[in-house]
């Protein structure tokens, strides 16, 4: 199944299932509480399509605005056990669909392309294969060719002579590590690649040279934490469609598999539905 079918199936179940909540919900029941439950809809909907990232974002949005909601309660009663509890369960909630949710939304989205073909998913990082990669920029080249969807790519090369110091155990686990940190940090439409050799890709559906930059800046500090190193260990380069269009095409280029029978990648059907 692909993950943007697993995605509308478990938004529209989610949501279903948190809509029955409130019909089986006694009739007196405030409205204050009746918003906040219906609040987790959107939560739900930013964990599946942007992540971690965006899963927090939505329920720190959310707390902010049932604590809003709940203030002429607190200015009137103060911080009494029930108010305290009641609104420590509404983040608790926020935050297991948001965080928690998110986190498993990014996992299952890598797992199901490696269940659909094992040879896209890189077995050393978890993250996409140099093959996947490939065939992602081809496809995003071509819907820039007709569309003028921007694509970016920031590639991220970690010292060679950092990881050749380590163990193979211990390289093994810091790139790991690293690919963990780095698809925390990026949007669940965004795909995380690693080309082998510490060189990760961080493929960027509808973004141009400037967002990818930015991008680019705190994802080095991301991984520099990740590795404990500092950041001159850590090379960026970021290609755009709008400015680099032959740079991706040979990068594609460079990473297509030479056996004959090369593994497949997002199809063309997929990006038009990114664009």
């Amino acid at each position: 199944m692909k993950y943007t079918r697993f995605e509308a199936l478990v938004f529209i179940l989610g949501s279903a299932a948190i809509l029955a909540t409130l019909v089986l919900a006694p009739s007196q029941s405030q409205s204050a509480e009746v918003v906040a439950q219906l609040l987790l809809i959107p939560i739900l909907g930013a964990a599946l399509h942007w992540g971690r990232s965006g899963g927090f974002l939505a329920a720190v949005l959310a707390t902010g605005v049932y604590v809003a909601m709940r203030a002429p309660l607190l200015y009137a009663d103060g911080f009494t056990s029930d108010a305290i509890a009641l609104i420590g369960i509404r983040v608790a909630a926020y935050s297991m669909i948001g965080i928690i949710g998110g986190e498993v939304a990014t996992r299952l989205k890598y797992a199901l392309t490696g269940l659909g073909d094992k040879a896209l998913v890189e077995p050393e990082t978890g993250a996409y294969s140099a093959a996947y990669a490939a065939r992602a920029i081809r496809v995003a080249i071509a819907s820039w060719d007709r569309y003028q969807a921007p694509y970016s790519v920031v590639r991220l090369d970690i010292a060679g002579e950092f990881l050749s110091a380590r163990r193979p155990a211990e390289r093994r686990k810091m790139l790991r590590q690293t690919a963990g940190a780095l698809r925390g940090d990026i949007r669940l439409v965004d795909d995380l690649a690693h080309a082998g050799d510490g060189r990760f890709l961080m493929l960027l559906p509808n973004t141009d040279a400037e967002g990818a930059a930015t991008a680019a800046t705190r994802l080095r500090q991301v991984a520099a934490e990740s590795l404990d190193a500092l950041t001159d260990a850590i090379r960026m380069t970021v290609l755009s469609s709008v400015e680099h269009r032959t740079e991706l095409a040979l990068l594609a280029e460079a990473l297509e598999p030479t056996t004959a029978d090369g593994p497949g990648g997002p199809t063309e059907e997929t990006a038009e539905r990114r664009a």
